[in-house]
């Protein structure tokens, strides 16, 4: 993440907090709910 900021939920409800400086890997098929608190800036990559 390069700026913003926002909470991941998942559907077990475990929540993470994702700002500037983290790095969050979602696997494919992963479920849950991003709540976005601020606009968010951020850097992705696509792997099969």
């Amino acid at each position: 993440m390069l700026s913003g900021r926002m909470t991941c939920e998942e559907q077990n409800g475990t929540t993470t907090e994702v700002d500037p400086g983290t790095t969050a890997v979602f696997p494919l098929g992963r479920q849950g709910t991003w709540t976005i608190h601020e606009a968010l800036r951020k850097v992705f990559v696509i792997h099969k």
